[in-house]
């Protein structure tokens, strides 16, 4: 009998070599022909092409010699029709003939014959009417379970297994199906045993018909699938992976109308993530810090990192943000700094104040502030200057009786009168002259060497480390 699951597929299909198949419920009616027939058909046995089932991945070879024409009008069916029972029967009627006929030729033809049914063929129908039934039952097995993209590309390849590079990657396919896998290996192995034809008659045509009834509803679940993608540069990336990968992916089992979908899809989510981040950036932005911190602050709301994955139209509107936001706290930095500067009093500390906090904070901003940085080093500068020459009013005149010491005490400087002068540097203390000029250059000379150092408002440099007067 006819297998259900291809019998609605048979019906003139044309097999290997030529052969035709029953019409649907026929009986495969095998006929045992008369010895001299036989004789005939069996003389060129062993000249006649081996056959094999396809060329995807099956080892079967059988000589083509019992699927010819001759064959199946001979024996009243095409040979894959025979059951193991009738490719007995033909065996038997062999061995008979064979013995019947005393002609060596004719007899290792017949050897010939009986020893492929024997060893090959009646073992292939065997594994046939197995494959047959493995094939049924997945198919049977994979009929409820949902439309999904790994689902449809299996049976995308499935409509064309016949072709060997298509099988290879059904077989991949097959692999991607999660728990599904365990049903659809069966039939992908099966399919090694099945003829070329019968599998562009049976299989392949179940395979289109599967695959054209999920292909929309593949293509609605991956169009709804991206608008979960997050409001983020994870989302943005996973949307840059998307549009290149899809394309690879499902370009050869959705159309180019469903394509196209997705692709318009994630176009507009990655439009609306760059929206939504423009609107949180922004409003970060707004909220940076007004301190010492405020333009560090300020690049890190920006998330500089995520501008080159956002369309241009998104990215400039964070950048004129920030470009906005730096301004307004330029502003507002220059006219706190103005406050501060005016509010020093005119002393050494609010002097040393400019030049180991103030100066060192305006260098360490960052790029893209070099006008604010000119600004506020010029008011600093002028400020210091106001305050050194007040500094410098009450600190003129003689050294005499001054005491200059480092910040640790372990250096100094001891004026003791109007020309003699005492170092002390590790615990040892020199004896030395000195001679003051009017712009504040002293001229120190210790051990018989000369140092020139300079005072200015309390302060000695240019001495091994800068001095403060402490007396």
């Amino acid at each position: 009998m006819i297998p259900k699951w291809h019998a609605a597929h048979l019906g003139g299909m044309v097999l290997a070599l030529g052969v035709v198949m029953s019409p649907v419920g026929a009986e495969a009616a095998v006929s045992i022909p008369g010895c001299a027939q036989m004789d005939a058909w069996a003389a060129n046995a062993e000249s006649s092409p081996m056959w094999s089932p396809n060329d995807i991945g099956s080892r079967k070879s059988i000589t083509g010699h019992l699927f010819s024409d001759e064959a199946t009008r001979l024996f009243g069916a095409p040979v894959l029709q025979w059951t193991v029972d009738d490719a007995a029967a033909v065996r038997r009627a062999m061995i008979d003939c064979r013995r019947a006929n005393k002609d060596r030729g004719v007899g290792k033809s017949y050897n010939f014959l009986q020893s492929q049914i024997s060893s090959r063929l009646s073992n292939y129908l065997k594994d046939l009417a197995e494959a047959r039934a493995a094939i049924d039952s997945a198919l049977d097995g994979l009929q409820a379970v949902p439309a999904s993209a790994p689902l449809l590309r299996f049976y995308t390849l499935m409509s064309k297994a016949s072709d060997k590079a298509a099988y290879g990657r059904m077989n991949e396919a097959a692999n991607q199906l999660g728990a599904q896998s365990r049903t659809a290996r069966p039939l992908v192995m099966a399919l090694r045993d099945m003829p070329t034809e019968e599998i562009r008659a049976s299989v392949e045509p179940q395979g289109a018909e599967r695959a054209d009834a999920m292909r929309q509803a593949v293509t609605d679940d991956l169009v709804a699938s991206v608008a979960g993608i997050p409001a983020s540069g994870r989302g943005l990336e996973q949307i840059a992976r998307a549009q290149t990968d899809f394309p690879k992916s499902y370009g050869e089992v959705l159309s180019a109308e469903q394509m196209a979908a997705i692709q318009k899809a994630l176009a507009e989510r990655k439009r609306a993530i760059g929206e939504e981040i423009v609107a949180i950036t922004v409003k970060q932005i707004g909220q940076s810090s007004q301190g010492a911190d405020a333009f560090d602050d300020l690049e890190r709301r920006m998330n500089v990192a995520i501008l080159p994955a956002l369309e241009a139209k998104h990215s400039e509107a964070i950048l004129a943000a920030a470009r906005a936001r730096r301004e307004e706290v330029t502003g507002i930095l220059l006219a706190r700094m103005e406050d501060n500067l005016k509010g020093l009093d005119d002393t050494q500390a609010s002097i040393d104040a400019i030049d180991r906090e103030v100066m060192p904070w305006i260098g360490s901003l960052p790029a893209g502030t070099e006008a604010m940085k000119a600004k506020l080093t010029d008011r600093a500068t002028a400020r210091r200057a106001e305050i050194l020459e007040e500094v410098e009013d009450d600190e003129s005149g003689d050294l005499e009786k001054r005491v200059y010491q480092s910040d640790n005490g372990q250096t100094k400087l001891e004026f003791v009168d109007d020309d003699r002068v005492f170092a002390t540097a590790h615990g040892q203390t020199v004896a030395g002259t000195y001679t003051q000029e009017k712009d504040g250059r002293i001229v120190l000379t210790l051990d018989g060497q000369s140092r020139v150092v300079k005072r200015e408002g309390q302060r000695i440099k240019g001495w091994t480390t800068p001095l403060l007067r402490v007396k």
